[in-house]
Protein backbone atom coordinates (compact mmCIF):
# COMPACT_ATOMS: atom_id res chain seq x y z
CA UNK A 1 0.00 0.00 0.00
CA UNK A 2 2.72 2.49 0.86
CA UNK A 3 4.52 1.91 -2.44
CA UNK A 4 1.39 2.57 -4.51
CA UNK A 5 0.12 5.54 -2.54
CA UNK A 6 3.42 7.12 -1.59
CA UNK A 7 5.36 7.12 1.65
CA UNK A 8 3.40 7.60 4.83
CA UNK A 9 4.20 10.96 6.46
CA UNK A 10 6.77 10.71 9.22
CA UNK A 11 5.31 11.15 12.69
CA UNK A 12 6.27 14.41 14.42
CA UNK A 13 4.72 13.69 17.83
CA UNK A 14 2.17 16.50 17.34
CA UNK A 15 -1.20 14.67 17.45
CA UNK A 16 -3.01 17.27 15.39
CA UNK A 17 -0.33 17.70 12.71
CA UNK A 18 0.19 13.96 12.35
CA UNK A 19 -3.54 13.24 11.97
CA UNK A 20 -3.91 15.93 9.29
CA UNK A 21 -0.88 14.56 7.43
CA UNK A 22 -2.24 11.00 7.49
CA UNK A 23 -5.64 12.14 6.22
CA UNK A 24 -3.92 14.08 3.43
CA UNK A 25 -2.00 10.91 2.54
CA UNK A 26 -5.25 8.91 2.47
CA UNK A 27 -6.70 11.13 -0.29
CA UNK A 28 -4.48 9.41 -2.87
CA UNK A 29 -6.02 6.77 -5.09
CA UNK A 30 -9.63 5.99 -4.20
CA UNK A 31 -9.53 8.12 -1.04
CA UNK A 32 -9.97 7.17 2.58
CA UNK A 33 -10.87 3.51 3.21
CA UNK A 34 -11.12 1.25 6.22
CA UNK A 35 -8.05 -0.62 4.98
CA UNK A 36 -5.96 2.54 4.89
CA UNK A 37 -6.90 3.32 8.47
CA UNK A 38 -4.85 0.33 9.62
CA UNK A 39 -1.81 2.38 8.47
CA UNK A 40 -2.91 5.63 10.18
CA UNK A 41 -2.07 5.53 13.92
CA UNK A 42 -2.49 9.26 14.54
CA UNK A 43 -6.02 9.26 13.10
CA UNK A 44 -6.96 6.13 15.03
CA UNK A 45 -5.73 7.85 18.22
CA UNK A 46 -8.02 10.88 17.80
CA UNK A 47 -10.36 10.94 20.85
CA UNK A 48 -13.63 10.44 18.96
CA UNK A 49 -12.17 7.56 16.93
CA UNK A 50 -10.47 5.92 19.90
CA UNK A 51 -13.67 6.14 21.95
CA UNK A 52 -15.76 4.59 19.19
CA UNK A 53 -13.51 1.55 18.71
CA UNK A 54 -12.99 0.89 22.42
CA UNK A 55 -14.20 -2.62 23.15
CA UNK A 56 -14.50 -3.50 19.45
CA UNK A 57 -12.63 -6.59 18.21
CA UNK A 58 -9.45 -5.57 16.29
CA UNK A 59 -10.80 -6.93 12.99
CA UNK A 60 -13.83 -4.66 13.21
CA UNK A 61 -12.09 -1.49 14.35
CA UNK A 62 -11.13 -0.06 10.90
CA UNK A 63 -14.74 -0.12 9.66
CA UNK A 64 -16.02 1.50 12.86
CA UNK A 65 -13.28 4.14 12.69
CA UNK A 66 -14.15 4.89 9.07
CA UNK A 67 -17.79 5.40 10.02
CA UNK A 68 -16.86 7.90 12.76
CA UNK A 69 -14.63 9.89 10.41
CA UNK A 70 -17.22 9.88 7.62
CA UNK A 71 -19.93 11.08 10.02
CA UNK A 72 -17.66 13.86 11.27
CA UNK A 73 -16.94 14.95 7.68
CA UNK A 74 -20.67 15.05 6.95
CA UNK A 75 -21.27 17.08 10.11
CA UNK A 76 -19.09 19.86 8.68
CA UNK A 77 -22.13 20.83 6.62
CA UNK A 78 -22.94 21.60 3.00
CA UNK A 79 -20.56 24.46 2.20
CA UNK A 80 -18.40 24.28 -0.91
CA UNK A 81 -15.30 23.66 1.19
CA UNK A 82 -16.97 20.90 3.22
CA UNK A 83 -18.13 19.16 0.05
CA UNK A 84 -14.68 19.60 -1.45
CA UNK A 85 -13.15 17.84 1.55
CA UNK A 86 -15.55 14.89 1.30
CA UNK A 87 -14.84 14.61 -2.41
CA UNK A 88 -11.08 14.59 -1.79
CA UNK A 89 -11.46 11.87 0.85
CA UNK A 90 -13.87 9.93 -1.36
CA UNK A 91 -16.59 10.08 1.30
CA UNK A 92 -20.07 9.71 -0.24
CA UNK A 93 -18.46 9.83 -3.69
CA UNK A 94 -20.18 7.53 -6.21
CA UNK A 95 -18.57 8.68 -9.45
CA UNK A 96 -16.12 6.88 -11.74
CA UNK A 97 -12.96 8.83 -10.88
CA UNK A 98 -10.07 6.58 -9.82
CA UNK A 99 -7.82 9.14 -8.17
CA UNK A 100 -7.81 12.47 -6.36
CA UNK A 101 -7.13 14.57 -9.45
CA UNK A 102 -10.10 13.09 -11.27
CA UNK A 103 -12.38 13.51 -8.25
CA UNK A 104 -11.39 17.16 -7.98
CA UNK A 105 -12.18 17.63 -11.66
CA UNK A 106 -15.54 15.89 -11.26
CA UNK A 107 -16.28 18.28 -8.39
CA UNK A 108 -15.96 21.10 -10.93
CA UNK A 109 -12.84 22.79 -9.57
CA UNK A 110 -11.05 24.86 -12.20
CA UNK A 111 -8.92 27.20 -10.06
CA UNK A 112 -5.29 27.30 -8.99
CA UNK A 113 -4.25 23.90 -7.53
CA UNK A 114 -2.56 25.72 -4.64
CA UNK A 115 -5.89 27.27 -3.71
CA UNK A 116 -7.71 23.96 -3.64
CA UNK A 117 -4.89 22.49 -1.54
CA UNK A 118 -5.21 25.33 0.98
CA UNK A 119 -8.98 24.90 1.18
CA UNK A 120 -8.60 21.17 1.74
CA UNK A 121 -5.99 21.83 4.44
CA UNK A 122 -8.35 24.22 6.23
CA UNK A 123 -11.13 21.63 6.20
CA UNK A 124 -8.80 18.86 7.34
CA UNK A 125 -8.08 21.04 10.36
CA UNK A 126 -11.81 21.40 11.02
CA UNK A 127 -12.26 17.64 10.64
CA UNK A 128 -9.61 16.66 13.17
CA UNK A 129 -10.99 19.28 15.56
CA UNK A 130 -14.38 17.60 15.23
CA UNK A 131 -12.71 14.31 16.10
CA UNK A 132 -11.24 15.78 19.28
CA UNK A 133 -7.71 16.83 18.31
CA UNK A 134 -6.27 19.83 20.18
CA UNK A 135 -7.02 22.93 18.17
CA UNK A 136 -4.09 25.12 19.19
CA UNK A 137 -6.21 27.21 21.58
CA UNK A 138 -6.52 27.10 25.38
CA UNK A 139 -8.00 24.10 27.19
CA UNK A 140 -7.37 21.13 24.89
CA UNK A 141 -9.13 18.07 26.25
CA UNK A 142 -7.59 14.76 27.33
CA UNK A 143 -8.69 11.47 25.73
CA UNK A 144 -12.35 10.85 26.66
CA UNK A 145 -13.70 8.41 29.19
CA UNK A 146 -14.43 5.17 27.33
CA UNK A 147 -17.25 3.91 29.54
CA UNK A 148 -20.03 2.16 27.62
CA UNK A 149 -23.55 1.29 28.73
CA UNK A 150 -26.04 -1.36 27.73
CA UNK A 151 -29.71 -2.17 28.33
CA UNK A 152 -32.98 -1.41 26.57
CA UNK A 153 -33.08 0.32 23.15
CA UNK A 154 -32.85 4.11 22.93
CA UNK A 155 -35.56 5.01 20.45
CA UNK A 156 -34.77 8.72 20.06
CA UNK A 157 -32.45 11.42 21.28
CA UNK A 158 -34.42 14.68 21.55
CA UNK A 159 -31.33 16.74 22.29
CA UNK A 160 -29.47 19.15 20.06
CA UNK A 161 -26.34 18.47 18.09
CA UNK A 162 -24.21 21.52 17.24
CA UNK A 163 -21.49 21.65 14.63
CA UNK A 164 -18.84 24.19 13.64
CA UNK A 165 -15.21 25.27 14.21
CA UNK A 166 -15.45 25.59 17.97
CA UNK A 167 -15.29 23.77 21.28
CA UNK A 168 -17.69 24.25 24.17
CA UNK A 169 -16.65 25.82 27.46
CA UNK A 170 -20.11 25.01 28.79
CA UNK A 171 -23.27 23.49 27.35
CA UNK A 172 -26.57 23.60 29.27
CA UNK A 173 -29.70 21.93 27.92
CA UNK A 174 -33.11 22.09 29.61
CA UNK A 175 -35.95 19.84 28.46
CA UNK A 176 -39.47 20.92 29.56
CA UNK A 177 -42.58 18.76 29.39
CA UNK A 178 -46.34 19.30 29.72
CA UNK A 179 -47.94 16.03 30.65
CA UNK A 180 -45.78 13.44 28.88
CA UNK A 181 -45.10 15.64 25.84
CA UNK A 182 -42.05 17.83 25.28
CA UNK A 183 -42.91 21.50 24.93
CA UNK A 184 -39.53 23.24 24.88
CA UNK A 185 -35.81 22.57 24.78
CA UNK A 186 -33.67 25.49 25.93
CA UNK A 187 -29.95 25.56 25.13
CA UNK A 188 -27.43 27.95 26.64
CA UNK A 189 -23.80 27.53 25.62
CA UNK A 190 -20.46 29.28 25.74
CA UNK A 191 -18.34 28.40 22.72
CA UNK A 192 -14.64 28.92 22.08
CA UNK A 193 -13.60 29.60 18.46
CA UNK A 194 -10.78 27.37 17.24
CA UNK A 195 -9.88 29.54 14.24
CA UNK A 196 -10.11 33.19 13.24
CA UNK A 197 -13.22 34.47 11.51
CA UNK A 198 -15.89 32.20 13.03
CA UNK A 199 -19.14 34.05 12.29
CA UNK A 200 -21.77 31.28 12.18
CA UNK A 201 -23.24 28.79 14.65
CA UNK A 202 -25.34 25.81 13.63
CA UNK A 203 -27.83 23.74 15.60
CA UNK A 204 -29.83 20.63 14.71
CA UNK A 205 -33.33 19.94 15.98
CA UNK A 206 -36.35 17.77 15.22
CA UNK A 207 -38.93 19.34 12.95
CA UNK A 208 -42.50 18.81 11.76
CA UNK A 209 -41.92 16.35 8.90
CA UNK A 210 -39.87 13.97 10.97
CA UNK A 211 -40.36 11.64 13.90
CA UNK A 212 -40.82 14.40 16.44
CA UNK A 213 -43.67 16.90 16.89
CA UNK A 214 -43.74 20.18 14.93
CA UNK A 215 -40.97 22.50 16.13
CA UNK A 216 -39.46 25.95 15.60
CA UNK A 217 -36.28 27.60 16.85
CA UNK A 218 -36.49 30.89 18.74
CA UNK A 219 -33.29 32.91 19.19
CA UNK A 220 -32.86 34.93 22.41
CA UNK A 221 -29.21 35.82 22.88
CA UNK A 222 -25.88 35.83 21.06
CA UNK A 223 -26.88 35.88 17.40
CA UNK A 224 -29.45 36.28 14.65
CA UNK A 225 -31.32 33.33 13.14
CA UNK A 226 -30.56 33.37 9.41
CA UNK A 227 -32.09 30.13 8.21
CA UNK A 228 -33.50 26.89 9.56
CA UNK A 229 -34.58 25.16 6.37
CA UNK A 230 -31.51 23.03 5.66
CA UNK A 231 -32.07 19.37 6.49
CA UNK A 232 -29.60 16.55 7.11
CA UNK A 233 -32.14 13.73 6.94
CA UNK A 234 -35.82 13.15 7.50
CA UNK A 235 -36.76 14.61 10.85
CA UNK A 236 -33.75 16.86 11.41
CA UNK A 237 -33.36 20.54 10.56
CA UNK A 238 -30.20 22.65 10.68
CA UNK A 239 -30.53 26.20 11.97
CA UNK A 240 -27.83 28.71 10.95
CA UNK A 241 -27.22 31.54 13.42
CA UNK A 242 -25.12 34.59 12.55
CA UNK A 243 -22.91 35.85 15.36
CA UNK A 244 -22.77 39.60 16.08
CA UNK A 245 -19.23 39.72 14.69
CA UNK A 246 -16.52 37.23 13.60
CA UNK A 247 -14.65 35.66 16.51
CA UNK A 248 -10.88 35.38 16.81
CA UNK A 249 -9.27 32.04 17.62
CA UNK A 250 -9.64 31.39 21.35
CA UNK A 251 -12.41 33.97 21.84
CA UNK A 252 -15.49 33.01 23.88
CA UNK A 253 -19.11 33.70 22.96
CA UNK A 254 -22.44 32.91 24.69
CA UNK A 255 -25.65 31.90 22.89
CA UNK A 256 -29.14 31.06 24.09
CA UNK A 257 -32.05 29.73 22.05
CA UNK A 258 -35.15 27.59 22.51
CA UNK A 259 -36.71 24.92 20.34
CA UNK A 260 -40.47 25.09 20.88
CA UNK A 261 -42.63 22.03 20.11
CA UNK A 262 -46.35 21.72 19.39
CA UNK A 263 -48.72 18.77 19.47
CA UNK A 264 -49.73 16.24 22.09
CA UNK A 265 -47.36 13.43 21.17
CA UNK A 266 -45.93 11.49 24.10
CA UNK A 267 -42.18 12.02 24.19
CA UNK A 268 -39.57 9.31 24.27
CA UNK A 269 -38.32 8.90 27.85
CA UNK A 270 -34.81 10.20 27.24
CA UNK A 271 -33.05 13.57 26.98
CA UNK A 272 -29.43 13.10 25.91
CA UNK A 273 -26.78 15.07 24.04
CA UNK A 274 -24.63 13.39 21.39
CA UNK A 275 -21.17 14.85 22.03
CA UNK A 276 -19.32 15.43 18.75
CA UNK A 277 -17.38 18.53 19.84
CA UNK A 278 -15.10 18.84 22.90
CA UNK A 279 -17.13 20.09 25.89
CA UNK A 280 -15.58 21.20 29.19
CA UNK A 281 -18.82 21.14 31.21
CA UNK A 282 -22.20 19.71 30.23
CA UNK A 283 -25.43 20.07 32.21
CA UNK A 284 -28.65 18.33 31.17
CA UNK A 285 -31.87 19.32 32.93
CA UNK A 286 -35.39 17.94 32.70
CA UNK A 287 -38.44 19.79 34.02
CA UNK A 288 -41.27 17.26 34.36
CA UNK A 289 -44.91 18.23 34.69
CA UNK A 290 -45.71 17.78 38.42
CA UNK A 291 -49.02 16.25 37.33
CA UNK A 292 -47.28 13.62 35.19
CA UNK A 293 -44.20 12.43 37.05
CA UNK A 294 -42.19 9.36 35.92
CA UNK A 295 -41.80 6.37 38.22
CA UNK A 296 -37.98 6.31 37.85
CA UNK A 297 -35.29 8.72 36.63
CA UNK A 298 -31.62 7.93 36.08
CA UNK A 299 -28.37 9.34 34.72
CA UNK A 300 -26.92 8.37 31.32
CA UNK A 301 -23.17 8.61 30.74
CA UNK A 302 -21.11 7.30 27.82
CA UNK A 303 -23.94 5.66 25.88
CA UNK A 304 -23.02 4.61 22.30
CA UNK A 305 -25.31 6.39 19.81
CA UNK A 306 -26.44 3.09 18.31
CA UNK A 307 -26.37 1.25 21.61
CA UNK A 308 -29.06 0.49 24.15
CA UNK A 309 -30.23 2.61 27.08
CA UNK A 310 -29.49 1.15 30.52
CA UNK A 311 -32.47 0.61 32.77
CA UNK A 312 -32.87 2.28 36.18
CA UNK A 313 -31.13 -0.58 37.97
CA UNK A 314 -27.97 -0.21 35.87
CA UNK A 315 -27.34 3.52 36.32
CA UNK A 316 -27.24 6.20 38.98
CA UNK A 317 -30.75 7.11 40.16
CA UNK A 318 -31.87 10.76 40.12
CA UNK A 319 -34.63 12.29 42.25
CA UNK A 320 -36.67 15.23 40.88
CA UNK A 321 -37.54 17.98 43.35
CA UNK A 322 -41.07 18.98 44.29
CA UNK A 323 -41.50 21.03 41.12
CA UNK A 324 -40.46 18.14 38.87
CA UNK A 325 -36.93 19.45 38.19
CA UNK A 326 -33.85 17.23 37.96
CA UNK A 327 -30.37 17.67 36.47
CA UNK A 328 -27.19 15.75 35.66
CA UNK A 329 -23.73 17.25 35.24
CA UNK A 330 -20.78 15.92 33.25
CA UNK A 331 -17.17 17.08 33.22
CA UNK A 332 -15.47 16.66 29.84
CA UNK A 333 -17.97 14.06 28.58
CA UNK A 334 -16.70 11.43 26.16
CA UNK A 335 -16.82 12.39 22.50
CA UNK A 336 -19.01 10.28 20.20
CA UNK A 337 -21.19 9.26 23.15
CA UNK A 338 -24.59 10.23 24.59
CA UNK A 339 -24.90 11.88 27.99
CA UNK A 340 -28.07 12.95 29.75
CA UNK A 341 -31.14 11.69 31.59
CA UNK A 342 -33.58 8.82 31.04
CA UNK A 343 -36.81 7.95 32.81
CA UNK A 344 -39.69 5.50 32.90
CA UNK A 345 -43.37 6.32 32.68
CA UNK A 346 -46.09 4.45 34.53
CA UNK A 347 -47.41 1.77 32.11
Amino acid sequence: MTARLGTLPKATGDARRDAIAELRWSMAGEGLTADKLTWMPAVRALPAVAAAVAGIAPAGQPAVAYGVIADAARALGGSVDARLLRTALGIDYDGDARNLTERRAAFGWVGDPRTIFDRERKMLGALVTTLGAPAGVPSPLPPPDRTDASGTPAAAVPGLLDMGPWTFVSLDLTYRLAGRAVRETEQVCVVRAVEDGVDRYRAIYYWKEGEGPPARLVMYEGGTLLDDTQTLQAGLRVATIRLPRPLAAGELHRLRYDVVYAGDEESEPICAVHIVWPVDALTVRVAFDPEAMPVAVWRLAGLPPDGATPGPDAAAALVPDGSGYVDAQFSRPAISRLHGIAWEWTP
